[in-house]
């Protein structure tokens, strides 16, 4: 189910399994990600057969000390599971979300993101369901210079 708003949409996911590598990030070593990404997406990609797919970036979970887990990640469906004893999987349950499309430069990524999570579901009014899971969405024809990749930002 999608409903139409200013700036962004409300959109229903389904259950979906991932798989991928979790790591440890602070606000102060986030900027680190995209290397996460250069060091994981060969041997991810390497288990789909080098067919492009849809990717994911999902912030897992927050510690109270300010760090947060964040897993570079894609369909299990994609993948062998007898080749993917290294990775981990993650059950992610059928969620409503506030979906903002960015068809930008990757490099402009991480302010589009905080606006996203301040301004952007703020001014539609939504209410941001803090336990959940905070996704960015890369689909298979994605471009590092056009996008489009969706921040997925759990509503209640």
């Amino acid at each position: 189910m999608t409903t139409d708003a200013t700036g962004g949409q409300r959109v229903t996911l389904q259950d979906m399994q991932v798989v991928g590598v979790r790591r440890t990030f602070t606000h102060a070593t986030r900027s680190d990600i995209p290397k996460m990404w250069g060091e994981v997406l060969p041997e991810l990609f390497a288990l789909t057969n080098n067919e492009p797919c849809e990717t994911f970036g999902i912030c897992v979970e927050s510690h109270n000390e300010g760090a947060f887990d964040y897993l570079v990640c894609i369909p299990a469906s994609r993948v062998d599971a007898s080749r993917s004893h290294t990775l981990e999987l993650l059950d992610m349950p059928s969620a409503t979300y506030a979906r903002f499309t960015h068809s930008g430069r990757v490099s402009e990524l991480p302010p589009f993101i905080q606006w996203a999570w301040s301004a952007g579901v703020a001014d539609l009014g939504w209410e941001i369901r803090h336990s959940g899971l905070g996704i960015e969405h890369y689909p298979a024809n994605w471009s590092p210079e056009h996008g489009p990749t969706y921040i997925l930002i759990p509503l209640m």
